[in-house]
């Protein structure tokens, strides 16, 4: 594990710290992926247009938990228990199992169309889902009210862990609208990247360590992923590395922490293509073959 200076955007591969340098002289083959994956995002895509972010975190300013660019406010609405820690790229922070950080949603997030990126370290192992008990670490979810889906179809974007497993919901159509990714390697204090996209008017992905591993529903490992369409509805606010005070999935006090290290959070007003995230993951170590690219 490399660590580098943090800089408030990410630089290209030409300009990365020693270390990282001598990755790529030690490891050509990495090298070409990385560069396969910058000239496959211009081809792709012709003139190359970055992807407009409505909100970034990176934990690093004078008050940590102030979004260092938001399209609406910054500041969190509510905090509690949120720790500073060391980061991926400077500071990050840790959230535990009954932490709870919360911000605004209007202008933060565009329910239409979109994409989030959630860097995350575990400090746990996933024997832990089989050890513990209502064990469910969640990375991100809208303040919307929970219930069947059938009878509550609430669009509410919603990442965390479920049976040793990353599973995104939208909460839209009832058995299409959940993606289930492993997460491949160790798990505990290793440094995992997750995307997860959205389009009202097409559907959902989901990325881990720079690959797509949603071609498939998470329901139906077999079955083709189909083209999804919903009427976008909002919320107030978003909790991030935790799912707020939810009632609905544990009565005692256990807000679904993450129980990981968060840092370079993400909300692009688009969903980013393969190429874009593979970029990402490309800058941050170098390897973008890291990923599995199937279900369970």
């Amino acid at each position: 594990m490399y660590s580098f200076t943090k800089a408030r955007e990410w630089r290209g591969l030409g300009a990365l710290a020693s270390p990282q340098r001598r990755l790529i002289v030690a490891a050509p083959v990495l090298f070409c992926l990385c560069s396969w994956a910058v000239q496959t995002g211009r081809a792709e895509g012709g003139a190359e247009t970055p992807p407009k972010r409505l909100f970034y975190l990176t934990f690093d300013g004078r008050n940590p938990l102030a979004a260092d660019e938001a399209a609406g406010n910054p500041q969190p609405e509510m905090s509690e228990d949120v720790e500073v820690v060391e980061g991926l790229r400077g500071k990050g922070i840790f959230l535990g199992r009954q932490s709870i950080l919360a911000y605004t949603e209007p202008g933060n997030l565009d329910k239409a169309r979109g994409s989030l990126e959630v860097w995350f370290k575990p400090t746990f192992e996933r024997e832990a889902f089989t050890e513990r008990k209502a064990f469910y670490p969640c990375l991100f979810k809208e303040d919307a009210p929970l219930g069947p889906v059938e009878t509550n179809p609430v669009n509410n974007i919603w990442l965390w862990f479920y049976q040793g497993q990353l599973r995104y919901d939208l909460r839209v159509v009832p058995q299409k609208d959940t993606l289930h990714a492993s997460l491949p390697g160790e798990w505990k204090d290793v440094w995992h990247q997750v995307v997860v996209t959205w389009d009202a008017q097409a559907g959902m992905e989901i990325f881990v360590n720079g690959q797509r591993t949603s071609f498939f529903r998470g329901d139906r490992p077999w079955g083709l992923l189909e083209q999804l369409s919903w009427k976008p509805q909002a919320h107030p606010r978003f909790f991030l590395g935790n799912r707020g005070r939810d009632t609905y999935h544990t009565p005692e006090p256990s807000w679904g922490g993450c129980e990981c290290v968060l840092d370079e959070v993400a909300i692009y007003e688009r969903p980013l293509s393969d190429a874009e995230v593979r970029r990402q993951w490309c800058r941050a170590f170098g390897d973008a073959g890291g990923a599995p690219l199937v279900l369970a």
